[in-house]
């Protein structure tokens, strides 16, 4: 077996943790259309006063587009709330029921509205999956620590954006990672370059540490971490700045939505899954930019780089350093690519 095995593959998660995931996925999107509707009508639409709501997270984001955006997305914001019931209810089921002429945060009122028992996670869900105890292991007292770097090599331009070779793209990579244990990090978003045209790449040497992984002798292996990899082409006014915002505001709600049934603390394994719903959640929020804001960077479909490592000091043929992984972003008529490696560093 390999020391690290990597995929690109979607994480394959139980029906039931998606029925979670996509109520979590409804809130986001009404509270998308609301902040967009307040935008024409602040009196008609009034944002939470609650700094920490979801929705003054999006106002930030929102703020950031042009005038004519703004204008755009409010537009078509007021037309889908201003649908019949019965074609909200079919979209957002019984989230339909949200009032967003209300002051209250999308989040408050959708407590109020509890989703159907069948669509419920029972108590004894987490207990009953195959392979997962609740019970914490009886950890060793002597703790070995080595570290697994995932590095960035080189971004490469297949295709720019655009439906012609006019303009060059500003391109931005960010997202987020999950270690061992399962607790979720943001990654910094940073400038990859401007002025990319086709053909045309940015290479890292040395390479760019995206993450640094630890890996603890006290926790049983395969240990598995996530990489979820977000890359920008920047026409706008900065929504990249904001995108660690934006993963602690779909962490926190996911989180909430689906540890409740949980007993804590929570196990690695658990927040593993939880983790793979975070994903699949921010995915779904960076859709409905493009889809209702009409945002201007043009943000690629998200991609995932799943880690399993099988022993604390992983070796390839004898070296420190992995074979090159090779992630594709497609989108907005473009394409790019990105190398990636992983790094071990053992710990004195």
């Amino acid at each position: 077996m390999e020391d690290v095995v990597f995929s690109t593959e979607p994480e394959v998660l139980d029906p039931k943790v998606l029925k979670v995931i996509k109520r979590v996925s409804n809130e986001f999107e009404l509270a998308l259309e609301k902040v967009a509707a307040n935008h024409a009508q602040p009196a008609k639409y009034p944002l939470p006063a609650d700094p920490q709501s979801t929705e003054r997270t999006l106002a930030a984001i929102f703020n950031t587009l042009s005038a004519e955006k703004k204008q755009h997305a409010a537009a078509l914001a007021t037309s889908r709330i201003n649908v019949p019931l019965a074609v909200r209810t079919a979209r957002f089921a019984e989230l339909a029921k949200v009032d967003l002429t209300k002051s209250d945060s999308v989040k408050k009122q959708s407590i109020a509205l509890p989703m159907p028992v069948a669509n419920k996670i029972p108590q004894n869900f987490w207990s009953s999956l195959p392979a997962l105890h609740l019970t914490p292991a009886v950890l060793p007292t002597a703790v070995v620590q080595h570290h697994l770097e995932l590095r960035l090599r080189k971004v490469y331009c297949e295709d720019e954006t655009g439906s012609t070779s006019i303009g060059s793209d500003e391109i931005a990579m960010g997202g987020f990672v999950v270690d061992a244990l399962g607790v979720v990090h943001s990654m910094p978003t940073f400038d990859v370059r401007g002025g990319f045209d086709t053909g045309e790449d940015k290479k890292y040497d040395p390479p760019k540490v995206l993450y640094n992984f630890s890996l603890d002798s006290r926790a049983p292996f395969p240990q598995r971490m996530l990489a979820t990899l977000v890359l920008v082409e920047k026409d706008g006014n900065g929504f990249s700045a904001f995108m660690d915002k934006l993963v602690d505001a779909v962490r926190t709600e996911v989180t909430d939505a689906l540890a409740g049934s949980i007993p804590l603390p929570l196990p690695a394994q658990i927040r593993q899954i939880i983790a793979a719903a975070i994903s699949k959640v921010f995915g779904f929020v960076l859709g409905l930019f493009k889809s209702i804001w009409a945002n201007e960077d043009d943000i690629f479909p998200e991609r995932n780089l799943r880690l399993s490592v099988n022993k604390l000091d992983p070796r390839w043929n004898g070296g420190d350093e992995s074979p090159h992984i090779r992630v594709d972003f497609i989108g907005h008529n473009g394409h790019y690519f990105a190398v990636l490696d992983t790094k071990a560093k053992r710990t004195g």
